[in-house]
């Protein structure tokens, strides 16, 4: 029944793939589409683990914030890694830098895919990221649903992988109030200039006349005092 189930995922999924769209890149665990925001962030504590057959794939959402025994890494930068049990080797299926995001055409179904590849660009990843919705929605939790040679298919279901509105990108209104004028009129002066009320004085003194008389002279013209000689 589980096999029936998974094998119906995958053939809705590889109708819908046949037309998909890009979930713009945001961070390693969050993208943005028309649809709204997948955010994986709200589940970066945990990490997610699914087994197939003898080998164990584990998925850190966003980074590795787990210990995991033995460890599950390549290296620091590991989303998605396989553990073989029966001989703890260790497989790097996926590099956190790595991931894009893509989203089936298909308006029925709530998937985002975060696509890995690992650090020898050898072994690819395919985690489908299932909003569960209805009645019939599954549990939060990590599945596998394909390995074929070095791909991989998992499917985790998480409300964290369902879309949140996008926010509004509201431009700033400015204030439509118009500057009003001020009322009032400026008033005049009341005061009237004032004339002087001292008239001009006129001057007082009278010219005055010179007192002094000319002067006659004291001395009357001399007559010489030699006569006059007569002739011999």
């Amino acid at each position: 029944m589980q096999f029936i189930r998974i094998l119906a995922f995958l053939t809705l999924l590889s109708v819908a793939m046949a037309n998909k769209e890009v979930c713009k890149k945001i961070s390693n665990c969050k993208c943005q589409h028309s649809k709204g925001i997948v955010d994986l962030s709200k589940i970066s504590s945990k990490v997610f683990t699914a087994t197939k057959g003898d080998e164990s794939f584990r998925y850190f959402p966003c980074s590795q914030t787990v210990d995991m025994t033995p460890a599950c890494t390549i290296t620091d930068n590991n989303a998605v890694c396989g553990l073989q049990k029966s001989t703890n080797h260790v497989l790097d299926w996926g590099l956190e830098d790595s991931v894009t995001f893509l989203v089936p055409n298909n308006a029925d179904y709530n998937v985002v895919i975060a696509k890995f590849t690992s650090s020898d660009s050898k072994r690819k990843t395919e985690v489908y990221l299932d909003c569960p919705v209805g009645k019939k929605a599954r549990a939060e939790g990590l599945e596998v649903l394909e390995v074929q040679g070095d791909n991989v298919e998992l499917r985790l279901t998480s409300q964290a992988a369902c879309y949140t509105p996008n926010t509004p990108h509201t431009t700033p209104t400015k204030p439509h109030t118009t500057p009003t004028k001020p009322h009032t009129t400026p008033t005049k002066p009341h005061t009237t200039p004032t004339k002087p009320h001292t008239p001009p004085t006129k001057p007082h003194t009278t010219p005055t006349k010179p007192h002094t008389t000319p002067t006659k002279p004291h001395t009357p013209p001399t007559k010489p005092h030699t006569p006059p000689t007569k002739p011999h």
